[in-house]
């Protein structure tokens, strides 16, 4: 686990209800992949614009979402 002494991050996490779903940010090369149980989480630097994060999963057609990091959780 990795503590900051401030918190410039966003914890986005959510629930796919389907695992192995990627979970990518947009012009980025990051990102992460749900759970056996369709659960991820992620951290974002904190930031007033939106952020594109795309949710893809053979055999679901692509979803954008776009958020905006600038609380400490967003689910």
């Amino acid at each position: 686990m990795t503590t900051f002494a401030q918190n410039d991050y966003s914890i986005i996490k959510g629930n796919v209800a389907e695992k192995n779903v990627n979970i990518s940010i947009i012009n980025t090369s990051f990102g992460v992949s749900s759970d056996n149980k369709g659960d991820f989480i992620m951290m974002l630097p904190k930031t007033e614009k939106q952020v594109g994060l795309l949710f893809s999963c053979i055999g679901y057609e692509d979803t954008l979402v776009s958020v905006i990091p600038n609380r400490d959780t967003i689910e």
